[in-house]
């Protein structure tokens, strides 16, 4: 289903539009795009020379965000970008004459256009002329100015980090080769890249290589597992190719470097660094977030990442443990949701060998977050606060270091609270990797990583998911309320087979038929398709990102298994509602309107082909099962 999703809308779906309404959906779309911008836009080609403002801070750099109180954005605006916005967003003649930072000199004077004369869509002007921030007074050391300057630190402009200048440190950068990027608003694009192999290293500190300043949200550096489930990567070092949160199912739990909008770059605890190397990880995974929200073309970047080392190894290898929630459903008009996740005390006993200790973490939500906690409970009991974010901003999100260490238990249990402001929006939010849809994980950092085989601690709804992992299996002889999801995803299980022959031969989508009840009541006595564990199951298969005969199939089945929830609902005094899956895939979506479109004598003759037809059914057998398999064994982790 492609649908144009904004601020929780789905403001028109192209699945069953004609030519007419495709248009209509372009220009509704662009009209409120236009009427309803949001922060993150790039506004240097709306004032003169916009994108070659000299860093007042940084010799031969540019502040590339002009309004702002920091070189790259995301903050509260300046004196220059307080007028800017008083003037609409544009450059008019008062704009132009007026003195934003108070030095003496005209904004227009500062930006290469003294007479005012410039205006957006011509070529830029002045440039033999030398241009200064209209927001920063200037000179700075006089006492005026740095009264007028009192919210500049160009100090925080500066990326410090005592391990980079140490004798023994070098580094490597991973940079993308210059693409375009996609007219959506949100896209993952990733890399596999070979790590040095000569002998270990540890990785002390990473800083960023930002080009598109205005479309880089974040970039994230991933160590890769080939030893384990997953086996080797079959993905090609130095290619691009579009992802998720995490690049393949081999790259997306070792987290290994953060970079956020406003960060200057990373720095490691003295006492632990990254492995990399013969007995550390060989090959690495580069994440980049571009938020392209107003869907613009012509739009490119190289952005990247600049990687220190050390041969000289730190005591402990160091690793990022992933708590929060998966699973969100956040209604609209609320200015204060929370949505709890923990990583039990069970699930700390089969992943912590012994102590762990805590060295950093960072919140990471969308664009609703409003704040986040994760807390220490031992024996029951609140033990301390490891991270409190009261204030959370996705543009600008503050990784946080720890003063000390500190030490979780085996036995212990971190319970993590996200709350989310979604006052001004209409519809649900679901959790997801859109910009438009919510997250709610704690990255912390940990060492020694080699206790903790698999650093994966969420929850979905309330299933633990470190029942999940191979790695803790034995632990957990009840695995996921009965199921065996290892077991159940096996190629080749009999339970599955007959779950798509049945569902294929006795179901239709959006119909409730008795033959289908009769399946149905047997099918979902199955540890594995039923309650929350079936939820979990369906909400990753739907979560299929390639748009190809794989999730269109499996949206068909998805549907006809849910067609007699609400029948089956109320046999046992439960009143399920509408299709459930047919709201998550497009919340529009009017049951009982598409049952007036497809009448039922249809659905009659569908159902006799099909019956008539085994061939046909064996094909969809086919089609459907082997890719339900192998995406069931790549989404466990």
């Amino acid at each position: 289903m492609n649908n144009l999703v904004i601020d929780g809308k789905i403001l028109f779906s192209r699945k069953e539009s004609s030519a007419e309404e495709t248009e209509l959906f372009t220009f509704l779309g662009l009209l409120y795009l236009i009427c309803n911008t949001t922060a993150f836009k790039s506004y240097q080609t709306f004032i003169p020379n916009g994108a070659d403002v000299p860093d007042p801070c940084r010799t031969n750099e540019i502040w590339a965000a002009v309004g702002h109180v920091t070189a790259t954005g995301g903050t509260d605006r300046n004196p220059f970008g307080l007028d800017f916005v008083v003037q609409g967003k544009e450059w008019t003649e008062e704009l132009c004459q007026m003195d934003s930072d108070g030095d003496g000199r005209s904004n227009g004077e500062e930006l290469g256009d003294p007479d005012c004369m410039w205006r957006r869509g011509i070529e830029n002007v002045g440039m033999g002329t030398a241009l200064s921030h209209p927001g920063i007074c200037d000179p700075q050391e006089s006492p005026y100015c740095k009264q007028k300057n009192g919210w500049l630190n160009c100090e925080s402009e500066k990326f410090e980090c005592d391990a980079i200048n140490e004798s023994e440190t070098r580094n490597f950068t991973i940079q993308f080769p210059r693409m375009e990027i996609p007219r959506a608003s949100t896209t993952y694009i990733c890399m596999i890249v070979d790590a040095p192999t000569d002998q270990d290293y540890h990785i002390v500190a990473s800083s960023p290589i930002i080009d598109n300043t205005d479309m880089v949200h974040h970039i994230l550096l991933y160590g890769c597992v080939e030893d384990g489930p997953y086996g080797p990567l079959e993905q090609s070092s130095n290619e691009p190719f579009t992802c998720g949160m995490g690049a393949t199912m081999q790259c997306m739990t070792d987290l290994l470097s953060v970079w956020v909008i406003g960060s200057k770059g990373e720095c490691m605890h003295k006492d632990a660094g990254f492995r990399i190397g013969p007995n550390g990880y060989k090959k690495l995974a580069i994440q980049m977030h571009w938020t392209n929200s107003d869907r613009r073309g012509n739009l490119h970047d190289s952005s990247g990442m600049v990687v220190h080392i050390t041969p000289r190894l730190r005591p402990y290898d160091a690793g990022i443990l992933w708590t929060g929630q998966s699973y969100m459903e956040i209604p609209p008009g609320q200015s204060s949701y929370s949505i709890n996740g923990s990583c039990t005390e069970e699930c700390t006993k089969a992943m912590f060998k012994e102590d762990i200790k805590l060295i950093g973490a960072l919140s990471h939500m969308h664009l609703t977050g409003k704040g986040q906690t994760v807390e220490q409970y031992r024996g029951g009991q609140l033990l301390r606060t490891v991270l409190e974010t009261k204030t959370y901003s996705y543009n600008r999100p503050e990784p946080l270091m720890f003063p000390e260490p500190i030490t979780v238990k085996a036995g212990d249990e971190l319970r993590t609270m996200c709350t989310y402001d979604t006052s001004s929006r209409k519809r649900i939010t679901f959790g997801g990797d859109s910009t438009d849809d919510e997250m709610c994980i704690a990255f912390i950092q940990f060492y020694p990583k080699n206790i903790v085989p698999m650093p994966l601690c969420m929850n979905f709804k309330d299933l633990s998911l470190c029942k999940t992992a191979p790695q803790y299996k034995e632990s957990f002889p009840d695995l996921l309320h009965g199921c065996d999801v290892l077991d159940f995803a096996a190629l080749g299980n009999p339970v599955v087979f007959d779950f798509v022959l049945n569902v294929r031969s006795k179901c239709r989508p959006y119909f409730c038929l008795e033959e289908c009840k009769k399946a149905l009541r047997k099918m979902q006595k199955h540890p594995c398709l039923k309650g929350d564990v079936w939820e979990y199951l369906k909400f990753q298969l739907l979560n299929i990102k390639t748009k190809t005969f794989m999730s269109d199939q499996l949206e068909k089945l998805m549907a006809a298994y849910t067609s007699c929830d609400r029948e089956l609902g109320e046999e046992v005094g439960v009143t399920k509602g509408e299709n459930n899956m047919v709201k998550y895939m497009n919340p529009d979506v009017d049951c009982s309107q598409c049952q007036k479109n497809t009448p039922q004598s249809q659905a009659t003759n569908t159902e006799c082909d099909l019956k008539n037809s085994a061939s046909a059914i064996f094909k969809d057998i086919i089609s459907i099962f082997m890719p339900i398999m192998v995406t069931l064994v790549s989404m466990i982790v």
